[in-house]
């Protein structure tokens, strides 16, 4: 099992009332993996990901670097999620 430190941004940080937490995936888990456990903890993130998962305006890094969907995670990699920011 792999432990990731997944880090919330700005409002979603907000609609959590969390800035991080510790959650445990299976070992060869990657982004998209992360992805689907996320959206179905909470539901509200389906409408910030296509049906393919892919981000929509949404940053992933990992260990401070931007990622793709396949990449793998490893133990104790940190996960920053930034959402899209809307103004003007």
């Amino acid at each position: 099992m792999l432990k990731i430190r997944i880090r919330y941004l700005l409002w979603l940080k907000e609609k959590l009332g969390k800035e991080y937490e510790y959650i445990e995936l299976s070992d060869n888990s990657n982004i998209k993996d992360l992805i689907d456990y996320l959206c179905k903890k909470y539901g509200f993130l389906r409408e910030l990901f296509s049906e393919d998962t892919d981000t929509r305006g949404l940053i992933i890094l990992v260990n401070g670097k931007p990622v793709k969907n396949d990449q793998r995670l490893g133990n104790n990699d940190e996960v920053v999620i930034l959402p899209p920011v809307s103004g003007g």
